[in-house]
């Protein structure tokens, strides 16, 4: 059950006046959802992560809350129905998100594999016998047809078969 809007605001204007205790407040209420958020937020970008990277991301979401007098808290207005809870959970998202790209690591790691197809080495014939070679250049031929890259030109073995 999520506390009422009011208690929310009250909870707010608490923090936003320095009330320290009303600080570990938000951080015992919102403390799971950070966490469950930060673990989340890791997995659907398919991203390995340790125990030490959820709470270093869980503190770096308080911390950003409350630092610079709660400019960050400062931030949440409450319209069309959004819950502290849910602002928080989009807080802690974004915050995953820039670390992120801190790291290198914008996507799925699957993404970061990928090799052009020009620095394929069969494709380019490197260290390969003359019919090897011929094979690879027909092989790069259909690749670059078949990406419907302009100036490719069919095979005549291609054209005979239709």
């Amino acid at each position: 059950m999520r506390p009422p809007l009011g208690e929310d605001r009250q909870l707010l204007s608490k923090c936003l006046s320095g009330d320290r205790g009303a600080w570990e407040t938000v951080v015992r209420r919102f403390s799971n959802l950070v966490y469950q958020t930060v673990r989340s937020t890791f997995i659907s970008k398919q991203t390995p992560f340790s125990r030490q990277d959820l709470e270093d991301l869980h503190n770096t979401v308080f911390l950003g809350l409350f630092e610079q007098g709660c400019a960050k808290l400062k931030l949440y207005q409450g319209r069309n129905g959004c819950t502290l809870a849910s602002w928080i959970r989009i807080v802690t998202v974004r915050t995953v998100l820039n670390h992120l790209r801190k790291k290198g690591v914008d996507g799925p790691l699957w993404e970061k594999k990928k090799t052009p197809v020009e620095e394929l080495s069969w494709l380019k014939g490197e260290d390969q016998g003359s019919l090897a070679f011929l094979e690879s250049a027909e092989q790069e031929k259909l690749v670059q047809e078949g990406m419907g890259r302009p100036g490719s030109q069919r095979s005549p073995f291609h054209e005979a078969s239709h």
